[in-house]
């Protein structure tokens, strides 16, 4: 049984506007720098200009605010899929929803 309002995700969205880099995980594949919608445990949301397929692996970076972690900003790569592609209100950009299936922190150099 279906119930009609009701929330299905796994784990709690953030309404979070923090910058991506996100690449194809196609080799030779360029890299884009775009902003998040929202962000949880299991999945992202953001816009992109380009096409992407539902379906293709993405590789990513986003930089979690340091109010979030005692101070300091955290940068996060990660690997998933892209589960949905839908044009959202700005012209010209597509809203892309993808899974994080791996992540890992990465150290300030």
């Amino acid at each position: 049984m279906m119930t009609i309002g009701r929330e299905n995700r796994k784990h709690g969205r953030f309404d979070m506007s923090i910058p991506v880099r996100v690449r194809a995980a196609a080799e030779a594949a360029p890299e884009v720098l775009t902003v998040s919608k929202d962000i949880s445990r299991g999945g992202i949301y953001f816009t992109m200009p380009e096409q992407m397929e539902s379906g293709a692996s993405l590789e990513f970076e986003v930089m979690l605010p340091g109010e979030i972690f005692s101070g300091k900003p955290l940068q996060v790569r990660c690997r998933g899929k892209i589960v949905r592609v839908e044009r959202p209100s700005l012209p010209g950009l597509l809203g892309v929803a993808a899974t994080i299936e791996r992540y890992q922190f990465v150290r300030p150099q």
